[in-house]
């Protein structure tokens, strides 16, 4: 038998280590009284070594080990040897070369064994033991290696190596998946997961939406009401073999004879429970028809959304004063003294000059007051005025009330006619840029020209292209009439809106009276 060079560097490192191991061994030994191998702290070390660093071994190396115990076994059987225990007792003439080719296929990881049980005594013990790696490293390797190689052998002579391997396979599965839960490790996975899939679909359907009700078709919302994700897993392995298994030519009543039986069986379950609760009915009249309450459009320009922005998105008229409508009913652009008050009122932000209260008077009712600053700057005093004259309010007053509507009652007080969630859509899928073949055969109306402001044309509010292939940079993208509608992954202002819209959503819908649905798991 010749030795390969990779096994001598590994036995000769496994014998620097057990040397260096010695004195300290001895040493502990004297104060001891006993050699540790046969004292009772080395079986009382064991399951501190089944926990410690290195403890996957006690899993590896037995499957490696029965692993070539099962290839060994089945050359015998391709030679005509007898099995291996079998042969190692009772044939002299064969024990040499079943010893020699034993050593040839696990010197290494034998050396190994011994090697990394007594690594493990030093990290676990603080000390190494020479004489319990030499034990426990072998009886990790020698005997799964000769039990599996005698066991293939016969397995192979009856003709069934494909029913034990079968078991010996689900056998190493079992034991890698034992006492292993999933159940922590999906709660990262599947919150990230089920949050990114429903925010996509969520922006999907606002996108469709608003593509559908460009082409005059219904708008359908469908919420996402409770996500349920339950997982299953079971392991269950079952083998059994009985065979002669010292080759004895006639049978013996103590030893059973040929017979195999294995059956095995694993299942894993991944089935999420998702209700959805569709916009309809009274629900959808309260949410997508009411309007958007004045102090929240004020709200949002408190918190430093862009004034201009939000008037424009979500006012229809301010003291008489009227934006632009999209859509084919009333489509009409804004008066340009609108436009003025935008530009005016953007500035007086920017300066800070300008700002809201909400105050409860005698009534009890909550009033939503709009401020503006008495000591500004010369520029931002002659916005603040050219606003005041705009809105036909009192030029001296600081102060004034906001409320429902399109005409103010008196002159401190700002009218707001606001408008729904479905005004917004429909305003807003107004500046889609459909196909033009689409518009040749009258399918949907062409795009409105863009409002013309004091300092030029106004940028549309969200600008959502169309095309035939599929766009290669998308923030979103949905497939309608056999083309792709989409916003530019890299057109900043429209992604800022298209989110700003789906958050007006949220202020738009009014606590419901309704039961949440009820989701019934069973517990068998």
């Amino acid at each position: 038998m010749t030795l390969r060079r990779s096994t001598l560097v590994l036995a000769g490192i496994t014998l620097v280590v057990l040397v260096l191991s010695v004195p300290g061994a001895l040493r502990e030994a004297l104060e001891r009284g006993e050699i540790y191998l046969f004292s009772r702290a080395f079986l009382e070390d064991i399951p501190r070594r089944l926990t410690g660093p290195g403890r996957f071994r006690f899993i590896l190396q037995p499957l490696t080990a029965i692993v070539l115990g099962i290839r060994s076994g089945l050359a015998d059987a391709r030679a005509g040897r007898p099995p291996y225990l079998y042969g190692v007792l009772f044939h002299p003439d064969l024990r040499r070369q079943l010893m020699t080719s034993t050593l040839e296929s696990v010197a290494n990881l034998l050396l190994l064994g011994i090697l990394l049980d007594a690594v493990a005594q030093w990290l676990i013990l603080g000390v190494s033991h020479a004489g319990a790696a030499l034990v426990v490293g072998p009886v990790l390797i020698v005997t799964p290696y000769t039990v599996a190689r005698a066991l293939a052998n016969r397995a192979a002579r009856l003709r069934t190596k494909r029913a034990v391997h079968a078991a010996l396979l689900l056998l190493i599965v079992a034991l890698l998946m034992a006492g292993c839960t999933i159940g922590p490790r999906t709660v990262a996975r599947d919150r990230f997961d089920y949050s990114a899939a429903v925010a996509d679909s969520w922006k999907s359907q606002m996108m469709l939406n608003l593509v559908r009700l460009r082409y005059g078709d219904i708008g359908v919302f469908l919420d996402v009401g409770q996500i349920v994700s339950g997982y299953t897993v079971e392991t269950v392995v079952s083998a059994s073999a009985f065979w002669n298994l010292f080759g004895f030519s006639i049978e013996h009543p103590n030893v059973p004879n040929n017979t195999v039986a294995a059956s095995v069986g694993g299942r894993f379950t991944d089935r999420p429970t998702i209700t959805y609760t569709p916009l309809m009915g009274e629900r959808f009249a309260r949410s997508m028809m009411t309007p958007v309450p004045p102090a929240s459009v004020l709200s949002l320009i408190q918190a430093g959304y862009p004034v201009d922005l939000v008037l424009r998105l979500m006012v229809n008229v301010v003291n008489g004063l009227d934006n632009r409508h999209g859509g084919d009913l009333r489509a009409r652009p804004a008066e340009a003294e609108f436009l003025d008050l935008l530009e005016r009122l953007r500035r007086v932000q920017l300066s800070g000059a300008i700002g809201m209260r909400v105050q409860r008077t005698d009534t009890k009712e909550v009033a939503t007051l709009l401020t503006f600053r008495q000591k500004v700057e010369p520029g931002v005093a002659d916005d603040a005025l050219g606003i005041r004259k705009l809105l036909g309010i009192d030029p001296a007053a600081t102060e004034f009330r906001v409320v429902y509507g399109a005409i103010a009652a008196d002159a401190r007080e700002i009218a707001m006619l606001t408008r729904s969630a479905l005004e917004i859509l429909i305003n807003l899928a107004s500046f889609i840029d459909v196909p033009p073949a689409h518009v040749a055969e009258q399918r949907v109306s062409p795009m409105a020209e863009p409002d013309q402001g004091p300092s030029g044309p106004l940028r549309p509010l969200l600008q959502i292209k169309s095309s035939r292939e599929r766009p290669a940079d998308a923030f979103v993208m949905v497939p309608y009439r056999d083309y792709w509608f989409w916003i530019d992954d890299r057109d900043i202002p429209s992604k800022r809106m298209f989110s700003f819209i789906m958050f007006i959503f949220t202020l738009v819908e009014p606590g419901s009276k309704e039961a949440p649905p009820v989701l019934t798991i069973p517990t068998g």
